[in-house]
């Protein structure tokens, strides 16, 4: 499927055993996340160079490749930049672990491109992203848990919504991911709210995939493209999903609001 905006996939239920500590993905590796982002002047970004299991390396050199294009601040191992200039750019974090680098893309305008990527987490090498799920409202900052397929097992990652990568666990061995693996709210979900607004409220029979892509970005919200045969849109939003249809003209012909629960069945 097409990624777009950080795609997200449908939200899986698992099994609510907590994860474990596993042991360190061998051999060992530091990565920088966002690997990549998107600005408009005046916005700003941060980054944290991870370890295998995501968590956070102290002790980094900041580097960026043009700093007066930027203002900059380092919190003690995660580091923000505040955009002054367009352009492309890098910024790379070193430690006695190893170093890596990421892009910056900084636009002009009062907002991006509809469409336009706003940050990617990267890959980790050996691995498959298997799906992207947004996580429930909680108190540990997480928007959105990746489930991967590596060569050594399968692994969940958790990610803020600005991109930055939280924590990595191993949740399988060699083989496939289990169709029901486990279920990672950080806080235990409240009770399903029916009547909670919904993007899919404000789309209508005719609109075109512009104005779509409009109320998406607008609501900092994510969507993954279906085939060329298909022709719908899934579009993720804590709690809710709107699968959208659209005509050979990429018009709305038909649209459906599924409620997605953290409940076991």
């Amino acid at each position: 499927m097409k990624r777009v905006l950080f795609a997200c996939c449908a939200a899986v239920l698992f099994a609510a055993t907590p994860l474990r500590a596993q042991a360190p993905q061998a051999p060992l590796f530091v990565r920088i996340t966002p690997e990549s982002v998107t600005l408009l002047v005046g916005q700003s970004a941060s980054f944290r160079v991870v370890d295998q299991a995501g968590h956070m390396v102290s002790h980094v050199a900041w580097h960026v490749s043009d700093p007066d294009a930027f203002w900059t601040q380092d919190y003690g191992g995660e580091f923000r930049i505040y955009a002054k200039e367009t352009g492309d750019y890098h910024v790379d974090g070193r430690s006695a672990d190893g170093s890596a680098e990421a892009t910056v893309t900084v636009v002009h305008g009062g907002r991006v491109a509809p469409g336009t990527t706003l940050w990617k987490s990267g890959d980790v090498a050996g691995c498959q992203s298997v799906k992207v799920m947004p996580a429930f409202p909680n108190s540990a900052g997480i928007a959105y848990y990746q489930q991967t397929q590596c060569d050594d097992g399968g692994y969940v990652q958790a990610f803020r919504a600005d991109g930055v990568q939280l924590w990595r666990t191993k949740i399988s061995d060699t083989g496939m991911i289990p169709t029901a693996a486990l279920h990672i709210p950080a806080d235990p979900p409240g009770r399903l709210n029916a009547r909670s607004k919904s993007v899919c409220d404000a789309i209508a029979a005719g609109d075109n995939q512009a104005k779509i892509r409009d109320l998406i970005q607008k609501e900092s919200l994510t969507f993954s493209e279906g085939s060329a045969a298909e022709r719908t849109w899934t579009i993720d939003e804590p709690n809710t999903q709107c699968k959208v249809w659209f005509d050979e003209k990429s018009q709305v012909v038909k649209k459906r609001k599924i409620f997605v629960t953290g409940q076991n069945p």
